[in-house]
Protein backbone atom coordinates (compact mmCIF):
# COMPACT_ATOMS: atom_id res chain seq x y z
CA UNK A 1 0.00 0.00 0.00
CA UNK A 2 3.15 2.74 0.37
CA UNK A 3 3.81 1.78 -3.51
CA UNK A 4 0.45 3.33 -4.15
CA UNK A 5 0.87 6.77 -1.96
CA UNK A 6 4.61 7.30 -4.13
CA UNK A 7 2.86 8.71 -7.47
CA UNK A 8 -0.05 10.81 -5.50
CA UNK A 9 2.54 12.39 -2.96
CA UNK A 10 4.67 13.17 -6.61
CA UNK A 11 2.14 14.55 -8.52
CA UNK A 12 1.44 16.66 -5.52
CA UNK A 13 4.56 18.28 -5.56
CA UNK A 14 4.43 18.84 -9.09
CA UNK A 15 1.53 20.56 -8.23
CA UNK A 16 2.98 22.94 -5.53
CA UNK A 17 6.00 23.44 -7.77
CA UNK A 18 4.03 24.71 -11.06
CA UNK A 19 1.83 27.03 -8.63
CA UNK A 20 4.29 28.67 -6.75
CA UNK A 21 7.73 28.45 -9.32
CA UNK A 22 7.89 32.28 -10.74
CA UNK A 23 9.72 32.59 -14.27
CA UNK A 24 12.95 33.53 -13.49
CA UNK A 25 14.11 36.90 -15.37
CA UNK A 26 15.56 35.84 -18.61
CA UNK A 27 18.63 37.88 -20.15
CA UNK A 28 17.77 40.55 -22.44
CA UNK A 29 20.08 42.01 -24.79
CA UNK A 30 19.83 44.97 -27.78
CA UNK A 31 22.32 42.29 -29.47
CA UNK A 32 20.50 40.14 -32.20
CA UNK A 33 23.36 37.73 -33.10
CA UNK A 34 22.96 35.84 -36.25
CA UNK A 35 21.76 32.14 -35.58
CA UNK A 36 21.62 29.31 -38.11
CA UNK A 37 18.07 26.86 -37.68
CA UNK A 38 19.19 23.54 -38.47
CA UNK A 39 16.24 20.94 -39.72
CA UNK A 40 17.32 17.67 -41.12
CA UNK A 41 14.44 16.48 -42.81
CA UNK A 42 13.66 12.64 -44.61
CA UNK A 43 10.47 11.88 -46.85
CA UNK A 44 8.70 14.74 -45.22
CA UNK A 45 6.35 15.65 -48.10
CA UNK A 46 3.23 15.69 -45.65
CA UNK A 47 4.26 18.16 -43.07
CA UNK A 48 7.39 19.78 -44.08
CA UNK A 49 5.39 22.91 -46.50
CA UNK A 50 3.83 24.01 -43.32
CA UNK A 51 6.74 24.02 -41.30
CA UNK A 52 8.52 25.97 -43.85
CA UNK A 53 6.07 28.26 -43.84
CA UNK A 54 6.23 28.93 -40.54
CA UNK A 55 10.26 29.26 -40.00
CA UNK A 56 9.63 31.92 -43.61
CA UNK A 57 7.58 33.91 -41.05
CA UNK A 58 10.13 34.62 -38.27
CA UNK A 59 10.29 37.85 -36.85
CA UNK A 60 14.23 37.51 -36.33
CA UNK A 61 16.44 39.38 -38.87
CA UNK A 62 19.72 37.60 -38.62
CA UNK A 63 18.95 34.06 -38.94
CA UNK A 64 19.66 31.30 -41.98
CA UNK A 65 18.04 28.15 -42.13
CA UNK A 66 20.08 24.94 -43.42
CA UNK A 67 18.02 22.57 -44.81
CA UNK A 68 19.38 19.01 -44.78
CA UNK A 69 17.90 16.67 -47.46
CA UNK A 70 18.64 13.23 -46.27
CA UNK A 71 18.06 11.47 -49.23
CA UNK A 72 14.35 11.08 -49.69
CA UNK A 73 12.15 9.76 -52.01
CA UNK A 74 9.21 11.70 -51.96
CA UNK A 75 8.62 15.02 -53.36
CA UNK A 76 10.57 16.76 -50.32
CA UNK A 77 13.18 17.59 -52.39
CA UNK A 78 11.03 19.46 -54.59
CA UNK A 79 9.31 21.71 -51.35
CA UNK A 80 12.37 22.81 -50.35
CA UNK A 81 13.54 23.86 -53.87
CA UNK A 82 10.60 26.10 -53.50
CA UNK A 83 11.40 27.68 -50.63
CA UNK A 84 14.96 28.22 -51.23
CA UNK A 85 14.18 29.88 -54.20
CA UNK A 86 11.96 32.81 -52.41
CA UNK A 87 13.77 33.07 -49.44
CA UNK A 88 17.62 33.78 -49.84
CA UNK A 89 17.98 33.00 -46.41
CA UNK A 90 16.73 29.15 -46.81
CA UNK A 91 19.70 27.26 -47.95
CA UNK A 92 19.08 23.71 -49.14
CA UNK A 93 21.86 21.01 -48.16
CA UNK A 94 21.78 17.79 -50.15
CA UNK A 95 23.68 14.80 -47.81
CA UNK A 96 24.29 12.21 -49.83
CA UNK A 97 26.69 10.07 -47.67
CA UNK A 98 27.23 9.46 -44.27
CA UNK A 99 30.37 11.49 -42.93
CA UNK A 100 29.66 11.42 -39.62
CA UNK A 101 27.75 8.08 -38.59
CA UNK A 102 24.33 7.57 -39.27
CA UNK A 103 20.75 9.12 -39.45
CA UNK A 104 19.34 12.19 -38.46
CA UNK A 105 22.88 12.72 -36.13
CA UNK A 106 24.67 12.86 -39.22
CA UNK A 107 22.82 15.12 -41.02
CA UNK A 108 22.62 17.74 -38.18
CA UNK A 109 26.56 17.06 -38.09
CA UNK A 110 26.93 18.32 -42.07
CA UNK A 111 24.38 21.42 -41.72
CA UNK A 112 26.54 22.59 -37.87
CA UNK A 113 29.73 22.52 -39.80
CA UNK A 114 28.17 25.01 -42.55
CA UNK A 115 26.49 26.81 -40.05
CA UNK A 116 26.99 30.74 -39.26
CA UNK A 117 25.50 31.79 -36.47
CA UNK A 118 26.58 31.94 -32.90
CA UNK A 119 23.51 30.06 -31.80
CA UNK A 120 21.95 26.74 -33.51
CA UNK A 121 18.38 26.35 -33.02
CA UNK A 122 17.30 22.72 -34.16
CA UNK A 123 13.77 21.84 -34.90
CA UNK A 124 11.87 18.81 -36.93
CA UNK A 125 9.81 18.87 -39.98
CA UNK A 126 6.54 18.26 -38.08
CA UNK A 127 6.92 21.03 -36.26
CA UNK A 128 5.31 24.47 -36.94
CA UNK A 129 7.17 27.23 -34.34
CA UNK A 130 5.84 30.56 -33.67
CA UNK A 131 7.08 33.85 -34.92
CA UNK A 132 9.10 35.07 -31.96
CA UNK A 133 10.29 31.33 -31.40
CA UNK A 134 13.85 32.57 -31.90
CA UNK A 135 13.92 35.69 -29.70
CA UNK A 136 11.76 33.46 -26.51
CA UNK A 137 14.34 31.09 -26.52
CA UNK A 138 17.68 33.58 -26.96
CA UNK A 139 16.40 35.03 -24.00
CA UNK A 140 16.71 32.59 -21.67
CA UNK A 141 20.97 32.27 -22.68
CA UNK A 142 22.98 32.96 -19.95
CA UNK A 143 26.91 33.26 -19.94
CA UNK A 144 26.98 29.39 -18.83
CA UNK A 145 23.78 28.15 -20.64
CA UNK A 146 24.55 25.73 -23.14
CA UNK A 147 21.13 24.26 -24.57
CA UNK A 148 17.69 26.08 -24.02
CA UNK A 149 14.52 23.50 -24.52
CA UNK A 150 10.87 25.24 -25.08
CA UNK A 151 8.09 23.18 -24.52
CA UNK A 152 6.44 20.98 -27.74
CA UNK A 153 1.97 20.82 -27.88
CA UNK A 154 0.48 18.12 -29.97
CA UNK A 155 -2.68 18.84 -31.72
CA UNK A 156 -5.46 16.12 -32.52
CA UNK A 157 -9.28 15.30 -32.50
CA UNK A 158 -9.60 11.64 -31.95
CA UNK A 159 -9.54 10.38 -28.11
CA UNK A 160 -5.64 8.98 -29.10
CA UNK A 161 -4.53 11.81 -30.78
CA UNK A 162 -5.72 13.95 -27.09
CA UNK A 163 -4.17 11.30 -25.25
CA UNK A 164 -0.47 11.60 -27.02
CA UNK A 165 -1.23 15.37 -26.33
CA UNK A 166 -1.71 14.95 -21.91
CA UNK A 167 1.66 12.22 -22.36
CA UNK A 168 3.31 15.12 -23.72
CA UNK A 169 2.52 17.56 -21.17
CA UNK A 170 2.91 15.21 -18.40
CA UNK A 171 6.41 14.18 -19.55
CA UNK A 172 7.14 18.43 -20.10
CA UNK A 173 5.87 18.87 -16.56
CA UNK A 174 8.61 16.52 -14.97
CA UNK A 175 11.23 17.48 -17.53
CA UNK A 176 10.35 21.19 -15.96
CA UNK A 177 10.47 20.35 -12.17
CA UNK A 178 13.78 18.22 -12.96
CA UNK A 179 15.21 21.00 -14.69
CA UNK A 180 13.97 24.10 -11.87
CA UNK A 181 14.55 22.09 -8.48
CA UNK A 182 16.83 19.66 -9.52
CA UNK A 183 19.32 18.17 -12.40
CA UNK A 184 18.08 18.41 -15.62
CA UNK A 185 17.07 14.98 -17.27
CA UNK A 186 16.98 15.61 -21.18
CA UNK A 187 15.97 18.03 -23.87
CA UNK A 188 14.09 17.85 -26.99
CA UNK A 189 15.46 18.77 -30.33
CA UNK A 190 12.32 19.38 -31.79
CA UNK A 191 12.27 22.92 -29.94
CA UNK A 192 15.89 22.77 -28.81
CA UNK A 193 18.43 26.11 -28.65
CA UNK A 194 22.25 25.19 -28.56
CA UNK A 195 24.83 27.82 -27.96
CA UNK A 196 27.87 27.61 -30.60
CA UNK A 197 30.42 27.36 -27.64
CA UNK A 198 28.76 24.44 -25.83
CA UNK A 199 27.96 22.35 -29.20
CA UNK A 200 32.22 23.07 -30.32
CA UNK A 201 33.16 22.26 -26.50
CA UNK A 202 32.15 18.43 -27.21
CA UNK A 203 33.31 18.25 -30.66
CA UNK A 204 30.01 18.24 -32.30
CA UNK A 205 27.87 15.40 -33.17
CA UNK A 206 30.58 14.11 -35.53
CA UNK A 207 32.67 13.00 -31.99
CA UNK A 208 29.28 11.89 -30.44
CA UNK A 209 28.54 8.02 -30.08
CA UNK A 210 25.71 7.25 -32.28
CA UNK A 211 22.32 7.39 -30.54
CA UNK A 212 18.58 6.60 -32.04
CA UNK A 213 17.93 9.77 -29.52
CA UNK A 214 20.57 12.55 -30.91
CA UNK A 215 19.27 15.10 -29.02
CA UNK A 216 19.28 13.28 -25.56
CA UNK A 217 23.05 12.46 -26.86
CA UNK A 218 24.11 15.83 -27.43
CA UNK A 219 22.25 17.35 -24.27
CA UNK A 220 24.30 14.72 -22.19
CA UNK A 221 27.81 15.52 -23.38
CA UNK A 222 27.12 19.08 -23.08
CA UNK A 223 25.55 18.94 -19.78
CA UNK A 224 28.65 16.96 -18.61
CA UNK A 225 30.98 19.83 -18.78
CA UNK A 226 30.51 23.40 -17.54
CA UNK A 227 27.85 24.44 -19.61
CA UNK A 228 23.66 24.15 -18.02
CA UNK A 229 20.67 23.67 -19.46
CA UNK A 230 17.32 24.91 -19.27
CA UNK A 231 13.90 23.62 -19.63
CA UNK A 232 10.56 26.49 -20.58
CA UNK A 233 7.74 25.98 -20.09
CA UNK A 234 5.28 28.60 -20.95
CA UNK A 235 3.36 30.19 -24.13
CA UNK A 236 6.28 32.02 -25.38
CA UNK A 237 8.78 29.16 -25.94
CA UNK A 238 5.59 26.72 -27.29
CA UNK A 239 5.44 24.46 -30.60
CA UNK A 240 2.97 22.70 -32.25
CA UNK A 241 3.36 19.36 -33.56
CA UNK A 242 1.15 16.38 -35.13
CA UNK A 243 0.20 13.35 -33.00
CA UNK A 244 1.06 10.04 -34.29
CA UNK A 245 -2.50 8.69 -36.66
CA UNK A 246 -1.56 4.63 -35.82
CA UNK A 247 -0.50 2.92 -32.75
CA UNK A 248 2.15 1.06 -34.74
CA UNK A 249 3.97 4.58 -35.64
CA UNK A 250 3.28 5.22 -32.04
CA UNK A 251 5.42 1.87 -30.66
CA UNK A 252 7.96 2.34 -32.92
CA UNK A 253 8.50 5.95 -31.59
CA UNK A 254 8.11 5.10 -28.16
CA UNK A 255 10.87 2.02 -28.68
CA UNK A 256 13.40 4.33 -30.54
CA UNK A 257 12.91 6.71 -27.51
CA UNK A 258 13.13 3.55 -25.17
CA UNK A 259 15.98 2.35 -27.13
CA UNK A 260 18.12 5.59 -27.18
CA UNK A 261 17.25 7.41 -23.68
CA UNK A 262 15.06 5.46 -21.16
CA UNK A 263 18.34 3.07 -20.09
CA UNK A 264 20.20 5.81 -19.60
CA UNK A 265 17.78 7.90 -17.35
CA UNK A 266 18.68 8.72 -13.65
CA UNK A 267 17.13 5.66 -12.22
CA UNK A 268 14.93 7.58 -9.59
CA UNK A 269 13.17 8.91 -12.81
CA UNK A 270 12.91 5.52 -14.54
CA UNK A 271 11.35 3.79 -11.02
CA UNK A 272 8.45 6.88 -11.36
CA UNK A 273 8.06 6.35 -14.95
CA UNK A 274 7.30 2.05 -14.09
CA UNK A 275 5.33 3.41 -11.01
CA UNK A 276 3.19 5.81 -13.43
CA UNK A 277 2.62 3.18 -15.75
CA UNK A 278 1.84 0.43 -13.89
CA UNK A 279 -0.21 2.16 -11.06
CA UNK A 280 -3.30 0.85 -12.17
CA UNK A 281 -2.10 -2.61 -12.28
CA UNK A 282 -0.88 -2.57 -8.72
CA UNK A 283 -4.43 -0.98 -7.88
CA UNK A 284 -5.77 -4.06 -9.74
CA UNK A 285 -3.90 -6.76 -8.04
CA UNK A 286 -5.08 -4.49 -4.20
CA UNK A 287 -8.53 -4.81 -5.21
CA UNK A 288 -8.49 -8.89 -5.83
CA UNK A 289 -7.29 -9.04 -2.45
CA UNK A 290 -10.11 -7.15 -1.16
CA UNK A 291 -8.05 -4.07 -0.48
CA UNK A 292 -10.17 -1.57 -1.31
CA UNK A 293 -8.26 1.24 0.20
CA UNK A 294 -6.22 0.80 -3.22
CA UNK A 295 -9.68 2.34 -4.88
CA UNK A 296 -8.83 5.54 -2.75
CA UNK A 297 -5.42 5.67 -3.97
CA UNK A 298 -6.46 5.39 -7.37
CA UNK A 299 -9.44 8.10 -7.58
CA UNK A 300 -6.81 10.21 -5.63
CA UNK A 301 -3.96 9.83 -8.56
CA UNK A 302 -6.85 10.51 -11.41
CA UNK A 303 -7.47 13.67 -9.06
CA UNK A 304 -4.32 15.22 -8.61
CA UNK A 305 -2.94 14.29 -11.94
CA UNK A 306 -5.81 15.60 -13.60
CA UNK A 307 -4.72 18.88 -11.61
CA UNK A 308 -1.24 18.70 -12.75
CA UNK A 309 -2.35 18.37 -16.42
CA UNK A 310 -4.79 21.79 -16.38
CA UNK A 311 -1.76 23.69 -14.60
CA UNK A 312 0.62 22.59 -17.29
CA UNK A 313 -2.12 23.34 -19.95
CA UNK A 314 -2.65 26.80 -18.08
CA UNK A 315 1.16 27.75 -18.55
CA UNK A 316 1.10 27.26 -22.38
CA UNK A 317 -2.13 28.53 -23.22
CA UNK A 318 -3.62 25.60 -24.69
CA UNK A 319 -7.07 23.77 -23.24
CA UNK A 320 -7.78 20.62 -21.53
CA UNK A 321 -10.56 18.35 -22.45
CA UNK A 322 -11.48 17.33 -18.94
CA UNK A 323 -12.88 13.81 -20.19
CA UNK A 324 -9.81 13.01 -21.92
CA UNK A 325 -7.49 13.76 -18.67
CA UNK A 326 -9.98 11.28 -16.37
CA UNK A 327 -9.59 8.67 -19.14
CA UNK A 328 -6.01 9.27 -19.06
CA UNK A 329 -5.02 6.47 -16.79
CA UNK A 330 -6.40 3.80 -19.49
CA UNK A 331 -3.90 4.98 -21.97
CA UNK A 332 -1.50 4.87 -19.42
CA UNK A 333 -2.01 1.29 -18.47
CA UNK A 334 -2.31 0.28 -21.63
CA UNK A 335 0.30 1.64 -23.50
CA UNK A 336 2.76 0.92 -20.64
CA UNK A 337 2.36 -2.81 -20.74
CA UNK A 338 2.61 -2.94 -25.00
CA UNK A 339 5.57 -0.56 -24.69
CA UNK A 340 7.23 -2.99 -22.87
CA UNK A 341 6.54 -5.75 -24.41
CA UNK A 342 7.35 -4.24 -27.55
CA UNK A 343 10.66 -3.29 -26.59
CA UNK A 344 11.56 -6.27 -25.12
CA UNK A 345 10.70 -8.15 -28.77
CA UNK A 346 13.77 -8.87 -30.86
CA UNK A 347 12.93 -6.57 -33.42
CA UNK A 348 15.19 -3.65 -35.13
CA UNK A 349 13.67 -0.02 -35.01
CA UNK A 350 12.48 1.37 -37.94
CA UNK A 351 12.67 5.28 -38.70
CA UNK A 352 12.62 6.87 -41.58
CA UNK A 353 12.79 4.14 -43.64
CA UNK A 354 15.90 2.92 -42.14
CA UNK A 355 16.59 -0.41 -39.71
CA UNK A 356 18.40 0.06 -36.84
Amino acid sequence: MILLAIVPFVLLLLIFQIIFSKQKTVFVSNNQPFVSVLLAVRNEENVLNNCLIALSKLNYPSVEILIGNDNSTDETAQIINLFTSQFPHFIAVPIQEEKFGKGKANVLAQLAQKAKGEYYFFTDADIVVNQDWIENLLAHFETDTGIVTGCTHTNGNSLFEKWQSLDWSFSQGIMYFFSRFYNPITAMGNNMAVSKKAYDSVGGYENIPFSLTEDFALFKEITNTDFTSKQCLTANEKVHTLPLSTFNSFLHQRKRWMKGAFSKLPIYVSILVLFQNFYLAIVIYESLNHNYLALLFLLLKISLQSIYLKLIHYKVKEKLPIWACFTFELYVFFTGICLVINYLLPSKVNWKGRIY
